[in-house]
């Protein structure tokens, strides 16, 4: 699927997700599930990863199927998490699109959208560092889009 914008410049990509940000994950999770009739979401708790450039971060994330798309629920717990803020009306227990996800298949694959989101002038903000089980960056677009892409690669040890 090709970025639907005429203001990036990107290779397609294949969009597997759709992530919700909030301050009250469980809250979140049973309006979602409600209201686009999901399956239970997978928690994956709260865990503290290091990511880069910003150190420690402490996130509560779930996902669940809707047919090929998954749906992303995130709790910003602590740490580098400025790139998850609410929007400035944002209530407690808001929910608050976030990001689109699309799948890459190797690591040279992201390292070329890293390069290209430089060209546009859309920084990347946050990513998974050498090392750990994900590989991925998340870009801030919301200057064209309105809101962050994330690429990941499907299978870190494809390079």
């Amino acid at each position: 699927m090709i970025v639907p914008s005429s203001n990036l410049d990107l290779p397609p990509a294949e969009l597997t997700h759709v992530a919700y940000v909030t301050d009250a994950f469980d809250q979140a999770v049973a309006m979602l599930r409600r209201r686009h009739q999901l399956p239970e979401f997978r928690d994956l708790g709260p865990f503290t990863r290091s990511f880069e450039p910003g150190g420690l971060t402490s996130l509560r994330v779930g996902f669940a199927g809707a047919g090929p798309i998954q749906i992303e629920v995130i709790q910003p717990l602590s740490g580098f998490i400025d790139h998850y803020h609410l929007a400035p009306e944002g209530r407690p227990g808001s929910v608050r699109f976030h990001h689109l996800g699309y799948r890459v298949s190797s690591l040279a694959d992201l390292d070329r959208f890293r390069h290209d989101l430089d060209a546009n002038d859309f920084p990347v903000v946050m990513g998974g560092k050498p090392g750990e089980p994900m590989h991925f960056l998340y870009a801030d677009t919301r200057a064209a889009l309105g809101h962050y892409l994330e690429y990941v690669v499907a299978d870190p040890s494809v390079a």
